[in-house]
């Protein structure tokens, strides 16, 4: 039996073909896979998105009330819920400059809460005198447990409360101390 070796040349050429076709074919599979995984991250984050509480404050300006009896500022704050998620045990504390206060004040009558989507509570916070600067810092969990923040940036102008910046935070918690107060350069903005 006589081989033809012209047969055996196309065999080649075909089994070369096959395989290039085989890593074709395997690359395009990983490339999918690679968009497959970034998908699925896209869409966990978008849905952990959704369901998380964002805390800020309402549209009113803060209000600041003297209080004769006690010789006490009262700061009366306004937050909101404007997430899709419940904010779970919720801290506030209101931060002054370490010259006026080296601690945070709690608000009055209110302990760690609970304030569902599109709820709203008005903090009132006492202060022994009106601070240049003042930070309120909100700290709160979503129903998997993870942390928020919210810092905001009150500003003391003639004699009147303003809320100057508002910053969220993901996976961290508030820290006392850890104030961002304005810039000189930005505080005649006011």
């Amino acid at each position: 039996m006589e081989i033809d070796p012209w047969a055996w040349g196309w065999v080649s050429i075909g089994t070369l073909s096959a395989a290039f076709a085989t890593v074709v074919l395997a690359a395009v599979t990983f490339h999918l896979v690679r968009r497959t995984k970034d998908i699925a991250k896209a869409s966990e984050a978008d849905l952990k998105a959704q369901w998380r509480p964002v805390l800020v404050p309402t549209l009113e300006d803060p209000e600041l009330a003297h209080d004769s009896d006690a010789k006490l500022l009262s700061l009366v704050v306004r937050i909101r819920n404007v997430g899709r998620g419940p904010a779970l045990y919720v801290r506030a504390q209101v931060e002054t400059p370490p010259a006026n206060d080296p601690g945070g004040v709690s608000p009055q009558h209110w302990s760690p809460g609970t304030l569902a989507p599109d709820d709203a509570q008005e903090l009132v916070f006492r202060l022994p005198k009106v601070p240049e600067f003042a930070q309120l810092l909100l700290d709160y969990r979503d129903l998997a447990d993870n942390t928020h923040g919210t810092s905001v940036t009150i500003t003391f102008h003639d004699g009147r409360p303003y809320f100057y910046d508002v910053h969220l935070v993901e996976h961290k918690v508030t820290v006392l101390g850890d104030a961002v107060y304005p810039q000189d350069g930005l505080r005649s903005v006011l």
